[in-house]
Parts: structure tokens; sequence; C-alpha cells
């Protein structure tokens, strides 16, 4: 008995929250209508596409003597990204680059969160910024 109780209660909260999330839709929607801030430029849309694009590492500058960066082992956490333009747009982008990171001070491996340089005519998807491992190794 105590388990159909348990059931009737939440499927009622259940169905509340279905109707305030109607009721919630069709405000917002009748919101936007009205502001005349809905999209209206489908034919925008139909030219749109997306593409997965690997990450570039960009670095600047030596490090300290003695020290050496081992560029083959640097991590990028993702290692792609997936960027949205005109298809157009797209077909000229084949990397994306972290903006610059100055090594020059290095005597250790770092883990940096970097962001990514701005792409012109494409939007980034849902990463702005990465995880970089750089691994630096002392040289005798």
């Amino acid at each position: 008995m105590k388990i159909l109780n348990g059931l009737k209660t939440n499927l009622i909260y259940k169905l509340v929250a279905f109707i305030l999330a109607v009721i919630t839709y069709i405000y917002v929607q009748n919101e936007l209508i009205s502001s005349g801030r809905i999209f209206h430029n489908k034919e925008l849309l139909k030219q749109l596409d997306f593409k997965v694009v690997p990450i570039k590492v960009a670095l600047k500058g030596e490090p300290p003597p003695r020290y050496q960066i081992l560029t083959g082992n640097i991590k990028v956490k993702p290692e792609k990204v997936i960027i949205v333009g005109k298809k157009s747009d797209l077909d000229k982008i084949s990397e994306i680059s972290t903006q610059e990171i100055d090594v020059r001070k290095f005597t250790h491996t770092q883990i940096l969160y970097v962001p990514l340089k701005p792409v012109e005519n494409a939007i980034v998807g849902d990463k702005a910024m990465v995880e970089i491992e750089i691994p630096v190794v002392a040289v005798r």
C-alpha cells in the first residue's frame, strides 16, 4: 500500500511539473514572438554545417638552459573541437590553435587551461578552454 501511495504521489508531482513546463514554454514563445526576437532567417540555417578539427598547441620561446620540452608528448584535452559555420568557410579551416603559451620559465611539467584562438567566420562548439599537459625534463 505504501508503494502504491508513493507512486501516486510521485506521479502527481511529475504531472504538475509537466503542466508547469508546458505553461512556461507557451509563455516564453509568446514573449519571443511579441518582442520580435524569434529567429526568422531559415535560409542561413540551411547553409550552416559543422566540422571536427584538431587543436594545435602554440608554444612561445624555449625553456631555460638544461631543460627541454618533450613536444611529442604534449597532451591536449580535448584533442579535437567542433566548429560551426558556412561550409565554404569551414573548408578553409584545418585546425584551431590555442593562445600562445610562453614556456621560457618552465622547469617542470605543466598542466594549464588555455583558451582557443578565435576563428574567423566560424563558432567554436562547446570548448572555449582546453587542458594542456606540457612535459618538461631536465637535460644533463
